[in-house]
């Protein structure tokens, strides 16, 4: 077992940034653009200089991805951190108008600030990370360095495996499990910062045998033992009862309370909403002065149990007598309130439909899906309304769609922002961003300012998204410039001009914020023009710059019978690799698919997906897709070319189809 292990875990290396460098000429001076696994990175110095953030200049055209938790420092509301699904945690210090990077290895999974100790934040991943400068430098704490034995990587978006010498020596009886993440953590707010408790959800253990969660923990901030092991589930969030001094745990079916021992002294089930990455709405706070809890969680309606949609808070977990259900507080008297408020002096068009749909008709599905607590009787909500719409008792046969950010203090709720009704053109956060519509969506992380009750700050799919006075709500991740009109040619007679159109097509210029959430599988200068770069990314597809970097377009133009138009479902969420033709001004090579993260071997589902060669006559602007094969259900993901007296001829890599060959442009 030693053998093997040593085997695999020297087969995998780990440098400061997991990536590759490329360069380019042009103009006989050479251009260093370096490929990060999840943003790009352009050399101050030609590439000579040692490879740190620091040397290198972030470029990219900001957000997307998703961004899955956001926290705001206790002591300082300038202070924010947030964390994304392919890797990297970034830091704020002005409230989220700019953000820096910090090259944790792994994907990070929860971030904690110390609400007793300014300047500490904690952040969970491949082990458990501490800071003590205010986020700026991170030190692995759990596992101890002193018990490191090698590091792995247990899958894409920058997965990282820590693997202890107790695991080598003893995989069987091994604490720590390599190939799963901390899961989630949470402080003792009563300790000093010294009790606290973490989570390791253990997907797929090294050696086999049945998933399960350990729940690890320490009493003096740096020395963690395993504390209890617990029933395999989807989803875990961990929570601390104060007034008790239990932890709490909560999974998608229930919640407990666990004694300092590990004794479970009570539990119970509910029907927790839960979101993507294994998000529960579930929040707690704890006031110092009158030394109580608050708890606020969101249920889903369960018809065979006869469960309705609630969200509840209450002082008392263990006490059912003291939960209070915000939906019902959410009366038409409440719906007029907001309403008065919006007419009084914010005139937002998507308020208004809001007051109208909940008050004048009727909804099968009405639920809060996620709740933050920001202080005692002072909550934030993510509402959420979709069904069948009824009008007077009838169905209309259509369907309405909203989605509400609300504030309920002491009682009241207000209207802070919403998207979504159906038969109206509401104007939504996107046009402030170049990303579309589906960035701005259900609020996946809530965290409020500990000065200001009314500085909150969500994330979203696509961005965070900050408001300091619950009026005006703006995104964080880019800065946009001057509107853009392309021209795309199919290099075959056909010319348009394109400005404004539908899913992905540029409408403005933007530079990125320092939020850069997806894969960068390819940064390339084009040989003719070093000022004209071209990014192949995960999710948003293809974005180009005409100006080294400085802003960027989006570009997933392609041609259809003579005409330019969005490009298909089964290309546009990623371009694999780009080539320019080195000898042929305007001419560019891509691997596009509607799938991303590919090579992906645990799984069979990427034979069945969709890709294709492309060519573009016009710099990279507009692409003419050459399916590999007929019904598209090939899925390439990288290539090479070879340059002859005849013409060219490409190689092609593919998910699990074998390598391709054309001589023909993909004819």
């Amino acid at each position: 077992m030693r053998k093997v292990f040593k085997y695999f875990v020297v087969i995998i290396l780990f440098v400061i940034f997991s990536g590759t460098l490329a360069s380019c000429s042009s103009g006989g001076k050479e251009d260093v653009v370096y490929d990060y696994t999840d943003v790009a990175y352009e050399s101050k110095d030609d590439g000579n200089k040692k490879v740190t953030v620091e040397n290198y200049d972030l470029i990219g055209a900001g957000g997307y991805g998703a961004l899955y938790d956001v926290s705001i420092d206790p002591f300082n509301d300038s202070i924010l951190a947030t964390r994304c699904d392919m890797g990297g945690l970034y830091m704020s210090y002005n409230k989220g108008k700019s953000w820096e990077r910090r090259n944790i290895l792994g994907v990070m999974s929860d971030i904690d600030f110390d609400e007793e100790n300014d300047g500490v934040v904690y952040a969970t991943g491949s082990g458990v990370y501490k800071s003590i400068d205010h986020g700026k430098t991170f030190e692995l704490i759990f596992p101890s360095k002193e018990s490191i034995a090698g590091h792995g990587s247990g899958g894409e978006s920058m997965g990282e495996c820590i693997y202890t010498k107790d695991f080598a020596d003893n995989p069987e009886n091994a604490d720590y499990e390599p190939a799963s993440s901390v899961s989630t953590m949470v402080i003792n707010r009563k300790s000093g910062g010294k009790n606290i408790f973490v989570a390791q959800k253990v997907d797929w253990p090294t050696i086999g045998g049945p998933q399960y969660i350990r729940v690890f923990k320490t009493e003096n901030g740096k020395d963690f033992t395993r504390f209890i092991d617990l029933p395999y589930t989807s989803c875990i969030k961990l929570e601390y009862d104060e007034a008790r001094d239990c932890l709490v745990v909560v999974t998608e079916n229930s919640v407990a309370e666990y004694n300092q021992n590990g004794k479970n002294v009570w539990s119970a089930n509910f029907n927790f909403s839960t979101m993507v990455n294994g998000i529960i709405a579930f929040d707690s706070y704890y006031d110092k002065v009158s030394q109580k809890n608050t708890f606020a969680f969101c249920e889903l309606a369960d018809e065979e149990k006869n469960i309705d949609n609630s969200c509840y808070f209450t002082d008392d977990l263990q006490n059912r007598s003291h939960y209070q259900d915000l939906i019902d507080l959410l009366s038409l008297k409440k719906l007029r309130d907001i309403k008065d408020e919006v007419d009084k002096g914010q005139e937002d068009y998507a308020a208004n439909e809001y007051y109208y749909w909940l008050s004048e008709t009727q909804f099968f599905d009405w639920r809060i899906e996620n709740i933050h607590i920001a202080r005692e009787n002072v909550f934030y909500l993510y509402h959420n309304c979709t069904d069948r719409l009824i009008e007077n008792g009838k169905e209309t046969g259509g369907e309405v769609y909203i989605s509400a950010y609300l504030q309920y203090k002491n009682g009241n709720f207000k209207w802070i922002y919403g998207t979504g009704v159906s038969h109206a053109g509401v104007t939504d956060l996107s046009n402030e961003s170049w990303v579309d519509w589906a960035s701005f969506g259900p609020a996946l992380g809530f965290a409020s300012s500990r000065q200001n009750e009314d500085m909150v700050a969500v994330s979203t799919m696509g961005t965070v998204y900050v408001t300091e006075d619950c009026k005006t709500f703006s995104q964080r991740h880019c800065t946009l410039g001057k509107k853009v009109e392309v021209t795309a040619n199919d290099g075959n007679g056909h010319e348009q001009k394109v400005s404004e159109v539908e899913w992905g097509i540029p409408v403005h210029e933007s530079t990125t914020n320092g939020i850069n959430v997806q894969t960068t599988y390819k940064t390339v200068t084009d040989p003719f023009d070093k000022n004209h770069l071209l990014m192949a990314c995960t999710d948003i597809g293809l974005i180009q710059s005409f100006n080294g970097g400085k802003t960027w377009i989006h570009s997933l133009l392609s041609w259809k019978d003579g005409k330019a138009e969005p490009m298909s479902s089964y290309y546009r969420n990623t371009c694999y690799d780009l080539i320019f033709d080195k000898e042929r001004q305007g001419v560019v090579y891509g691997i596009f698919s509607g799938t991303h993260d590919a090579p992906y071997f645990p799984t069979t589902d990427f034979l069945r997906a969709t890709g294709a060669f492309a060519i573009s006559y016009d710099g990279g602007t507009s692409w003419t897709m050459r399916s590999i094969r007929a019904k598209d259900n090939v899925l390439p993901y990288r290539m090479d070319i070879d340059y002859t007296e005849k013409g060219r001829t490409f190689y092609i890599a593919t998910e699990g189809h074998g390598f391709f060959v054309t001589r023909d442009y993909g004819q």
